[in-house]
């Protein structure tokens, strides 16, 4: 009866899975949850990077209600409304910087779509004196390690990243952190599409991670690489550091 059911479903469209079935490269989160055997009852700590309004915020405290999470958003206008969001959620810090290769400022145009903001092309400054020009924002940058350093942190359970082209800096911030495997899991925005100037070349971030141990886990949120004109082509990637890539805890 239940392989009939399942035969109905599928002939309507419907595909029907368990969460011990569901296939890899579906649900980034349930798969860490399989992956690492981390409940939901767990207290993961996790680095949002270019958390916008909270979107992933609110993903992560789904899948892992105890979580703590830094959030990391540097530009005004999505900084209040996902200061907002999680005003009452005492799990959750709001950090007003950017994440870089290195400690600055750099003078950046927001966007009129706030997910678009990146400091891919902004003209960064290693002092703390410079000036923002009509429209522009004044955005201070940290480094990963430097960040961790300061606040603490000797291990992160999830680091996500979603900066619009900037990844490859973030990562490079984080050096010391990768050469110890500091990063559990790491998921990034990525592109497999040379014509794509608006987010980071996979190969850039597979090369990168590798170099350090990590091994990919999945790809996720492919549906721009089939549904989006082609200069769009861009989805999500999960690595997972050296000493987790047998699956252990």
């Amino acid at each position: 009866m239940k392989d009939l059911i399942k035969r109905f479903l599928r002939q309507c469209g419907v595909h029907l899975y368990t969460s011990d079935s569901l296939p890899c490269g579906v649900d980034w989160l349930h798969d860490i949850r399989r992956h690492g055997r981390m409940l939901r009852a767990a207290t993961p700590l996790c680095l949002d990077v270019g958390a916008n309004v909270g979107q992933t915020v609110q993903a992560l405290l789904q899948a892992f209600p105890n979580a703590s999470i830094h959030a990391f958003e540097p530009f005004a206008e999505p900084l209040r409304l996902l200061r907002q969001r999680v005003e009452r959620l005492s799990r959750v810090r709001v950090v007003p910087a950017a994440l870089g290769s290195m400690d600055g400022v750099a003078m950046v145009q927001a966007q009129a779509r706030s997910e678009l903001n990146t400091l891919r092309h902004a003209h960064a400054e290693t002092g703390a004196s410079a000036e923002a020009a009509a429209g522009q924002e004044r955005i201070d940058i940290q480094t990963l390690d430097g960040y961790c350093g300061r606040a603490g942190i000797g291990a992160v359970d999830i680091l996500k990243i979603d900066t619009e082209g900037y990844d490859v800096e973030v990562l490079r911030g984080g050096l010391e952190g990768l050469q110890r495997a500091a990063f559990r899991y790491i998921y990034v925005e990525v592109t497999f599409l040379d014509a794509n100037a608006n987010n980071t070349p996979f190969e850039q971030v597979f090369a990168l991670l590798q170099r350090h141990g990590y091994r990919l886990l999945g790809i996720y949120e492919t549906y721009s690489m089939h549904h989006f004109p082609a200069p769009n082509h861009f989805c999500n990637a999960l690595f997972v550091a050296p000493e987790h890539a047998a699956g252990r805890t």
